[in-house]
C-alpha cells in the first residue's frame, strides 16, 4: 500500500508537471507567434532597405542631374565670356569661337590676298570683312578656302573701286 501523503504529493507534482506543460505549450504558441511576428518585421525591414535603396538611386540621379545642369552652367558662363571677350577685342582680333584652326586658316588666307585686302581693310574694316563673309558663306563653310575666299574679297574690291570716289574737302557752310 502507498502511503497517502506520498499519494498526495505525486499528485502534487502531477500537477505541477501538467500546469508547467501548459505554461510550456503557451511558451510554444507564444514563440511560434514571435516568430511570425520577427519574420514579419524582417520582411518590413527588406521593404525599408529596398525604400532607402530605391531612394538613394533617385538621390544619385537628383545628384547626377544637378552635376549635369551645372556642367551645362559652366558650359554657358564659358561662352558667354567668350562673347564678351568677343565683343571687347579690336576688329583686328578676331576670335571665332575657340576655333582657332578656322581662324589660322582665314588670317592665312587673308594674307595671301595680299596688299589688296588693305584697301578693304580700310573701308570695311578686317572684323566686318569676317562677317560679310560669314553672312555669304554660312559660319560653317570652309571659308579658309582660299581662291572662295579671293573671289569674295575681289568682288568686294571692285565694288569699292566703283563706290569710293575720295570725299572732296569742305569748308564750313555758309550761311547767308
Amino acid at each position: 500500500m502507498t502511503d497517502p501523503t506520498q499519494e498526495a504529493t505525486m499528485e502534487h507534482i502531477l500537477q505541477e508537471i501538467t500546469v508547467v506543460g501548459r505554461r510550456l505549450e503557451g511558451m510554444d504558441s507564444a514563440m511560434t507567434s514571435l516568430t511570425a511576428e520577427m519574420k514579419s518585421m524582417c520582411l518590413d525591414i527588406a521593404g525599408f532597405q529596398s525604400r532607402v535603396t530605391g531612394r538613394e538611386q533617385q538621390v544619385t540621379t537628383m545628384e547626377d542631374h544637378i552635376n549635369t545642369a551645372q556642367d551645362r552652367d559652366q558650359e554657358l558662363l564659358y561662352l558667354r565670356s567668350k562673347l564678351t571677350v568677343l565683343e571687347n577685342r579690336s576688329h583686328r582680333d578676331i576670335c571665332f569661337f575657340g576655333f582657332p584652326e578656322h581662324i589660322k586658316d582665314c588670317q592665312k588666307a587673308f594674307l595671301a590676298f595680299g596688299p589688296r585686302l588693305r584697301q578693304l581693310e580700310m573701308k570695311y574694316g578686317l572684323f566686318e570683312l569676317a562677317r560679310m563673309w560669314f553672312t555669304n558663306n554660312g559660319v560653317y563653310k570652309d571659308f579658309y578656302e582660299a581662291e572662295d575666299l579671293h573671289l569674295f574679297l575681289d568682288g568686294l574690291l571692285l565694288q569699292s573701286v566703283d563706290t569710293d570716289t575720295p570725299a572732296q574737302p569742305q569748308g564750313p557752310p555758309t550761311y547767308t
